[in-house]
């Protein structure tokens, strides 16, 4: 038993029933399927139509969402790069900011230890000796950075009075 013969169309059934029924009641029944397989065909034809416009409007919605996406990983990528480059730096930066430190602490031993070795050498005045003396037991300052304290002493020993009066210049 093959499809068409497991569903008939409509004209077969009015065929069979052309037999069985009187001639008016035959058309007036043969009319309304005909008029009903109408109705299904036309419902069926919008209902596939419009089917196919919401499958073509969401593949072409997927199709943007799926740029907008390559979009956003591209600029994920590229910020990630310059994260990278930029925490790269840092490092670079913050080691030699640490040397710097190191080296500027070192400088500074070195011109205390030349300041006492000058004076001690030279054999200046019991006073300039003293000094010296009292300049290193003098008590320390002290810098916190990175919970550790790195001993600095202060630059200057006097403080130098500049005149910038423009009135000595004039007489």
């Amino acid at each position: 038993m093959d499809v068409e013969a497991a569903s008939p169309t409509v004209e077969e059934l009015i065929s069979q029933l052309r037999s069985s029924f009187f001639s008016l009641e035959f058309q007036h029944v043969a009319k309304t399927l005909i008029e009903r397989e109408e109705q299904m065909n036309d419902k069926y034809l919008k209902l596939k139509t419009k089917a196919q416009q919401e499958k073509d409007l969401l593949i072409s919605e997927n199709l943007k969402l799926n740029d907008e996406l390559k979009k956003k990983q591209n600029e994920i990528d590229a910020i990630r790069k310059l994260n990278d480059e930029y925490e790269r730096k840092f490092r670079v930066y913050e080691k030699r900011c640490l040397d710097f430190d190191h080296k500027v602490l070192n400088l500074e031993k070195l011109a205390k230890e030349s300041v006492c070795f000058r004076s001690s050498s030279v054999s200046l005045e019991n006073k300039e000796q003293k000094d010296c003396a009292a300049e290193s037991n003098r008590e320390t300052l002290f810098c916190e950075k990175k919970d550790s304290k790195k001993k600095t002493e202060p630059k200057l020993k006097e403080i130098i009075h500049i005149d910038d009066d423009d009135d000595d210049d004039h007489k």
